[in-house]
């Protein structure tokens, strides 16, 4: 009997284990058993929305799309009036149909003065023809009177020719590393004018280039720059930092550099030139036999009302020009020294 009794237990837990067995190989859809494996793939495929899940949450995947900002500028425009989002209001053919520029002979002659915005000018245009609008002011290009803000210039120029951009509205203007002369007065009087960048092309700044640019705050001249005619910097009342560098060979000294009726405060950075020789015995007054071509120090002196200081290089002529003249100084790459 008691042998009967064992044969049924044991048969009765054969059917149990079988019976577990069955029960834990159920399809993970059907089984919400808490033994389910946590990280396996379809552990939470087809669970209940409101149950919550172990998967860890990618950071990349939640992060909200941010939403779409203007596109930059391109590298290069394509010829036209622009808006100040850098969006193209008319091409280059459209201002050309109409009539609100003018070309003759690769020459950019007239710009209608109720255009306002970016001009980038386009590449078949070699130039830009002046006028001579009176004796007293001389030449003066298409953009006088205009309300263009920003002009782009094309690679295919190689000088901004004298007066070009005299009396326009402009605050900025891109040169490409084409152009190697900017003329006699080709900026004069640009009274909104706050920054240009000059390409390492140029050779030569003419007369008065510059002159009346109030709002232009500082102005690094390029290495390769040769030559710096006389008051090209006139009247630049707000520049507060100038950089000439070592190529320079012709330049004029302080007073017909900016006119020094118009005092005020400059840092002047000035790299030495080997070519360059000589001080003038007096900073006004030219010497019997003085060469017009030899360096004069570009730093106007104490005997004015500017507030100067000389960046310049040790055992240069620029400081004993500082020295000289009693200008304050600092020596490049060293620690700041005043006379």
């Amino acid at each position: 009997m008691k042998r009967i009794h064992a044969i049924i237990i044991t048969l009765a837990l054969a059917l149990l284990l079988t019976a577990c067995g069955d029960k834990s190989t159920t399809p993970a859809g059907n089984n919400n058993s808490a033994t389910k494996a946590p990280n396996s793939p379809t552990s939470s495929a087809n669970n209940d929305s409101t149950t919550p899940t172990n998967k860890p949450t990618d950071p990349v995947a939640n992060t909200p799309t941010p939403e779409p900002e203007n596109s930059p500028t391109p590298a290069v425009l394509a010829s036209g009036l622009y808006n100040d989002q850098n969006e193209l209001k008319k091409s280059w053919e459209e201002l050309i149909t109409s009539e609100k520029i003018k070309v003759e002979d690769g020459m950019l002659t007239y710009v209608n003065e109720n255009l306002i915005g970016m001009l980038v000018i386009d590449e078949s245009v070699i130039g830009i023809k002046t006028h001579e609008k009176n004796a007293w002011n001389k030449l003066v290009g298409p953009f006088d009177g205009t309300a263009i803000t920003k002009v782009v210039l094309p690679v295919s120029f190689t000088e901004i020719p004298d007066g070009t951009f005299k009396f326009s509205s402009i605050t900025a203007v891109e040169i490409p590393n084409t152009v190697t002369r900017i003329g006699d007065f080709a900026f004069s009087d640009c009274y909104k004018l706050e920054t240009i960048t000059l390409p390492s092309s140029l050779v030569e700044i003419g007369e008065f280039a510059f002159g009346g640019c109030l709002m232009l705050k500082e102005l690094e001249l390029p290495d390769g720059l040769k030559v710096i005619k006389d008051r090209a910097l006139d009247n630049c009342r707000n520049l507060k930092k100038l950089i000439i560098p070592k190529s320079v060979e012709v330049c004029p000294n302080g007073y017909n550099l900016f006119n020094e009726r118009y005092g005020h405060t400059i840092t002047i950075v000035i790299y030495s030139n080997e070519n360059r020789h000589g001080l003038p015995l007096n900073d006004y007054v030219e010497s019997p036999g003085y060469d017009p071509n030899a360096f004069v120090c570009p730093i106007p002196t104490s005997g004015s009302d500017w507030r100067v200081t000389a960046v310049v290089e040790d055992d240069s002529p620029e400081l004993a020009y500082c020295i000289k003249f009693n200008i304050k100084y600092e020596i490049m790459d060293s620690s700041s020294k005043e006379n």
